[in-house]
């Protein structure tokens, strides 16, 4: 989750300067993961590796195709 955690500083610092609606989307997206691992933090560490597997994988598949998407369309 580190890494989540500095691209999640870096996108809060973006939206912060400069309203941007990309950076809120992509904040939203990581607020329902971290709100998994929310979730999961009493669970075993299989249990919790079962879960990331079957939900936060999907989620983080989805932003980063998204992601890829908007920086395709940046100038």
């Amino acid at each position: 989750m580190g890494c989540l955690a500095h691209a999640g500083r870096k996108l809060f610092d973006l939206h912060a300067t400069n309203q941007s609606r990309i950076a809120q989307s992509a904040l939203e997206q990581l607020a329902c993961i971290y709100e998994i691992e929310s979730e999961v933090k009493e669970l075993s560490a299989e249990q919790r590796l079962a879960v990331r597997r079957e939900r936060t994988k999907p989620l983080l598949d989805d932003l980063h195709e998204w992601m890829t998407l908007q920086w395709r369309k940046a100038p």
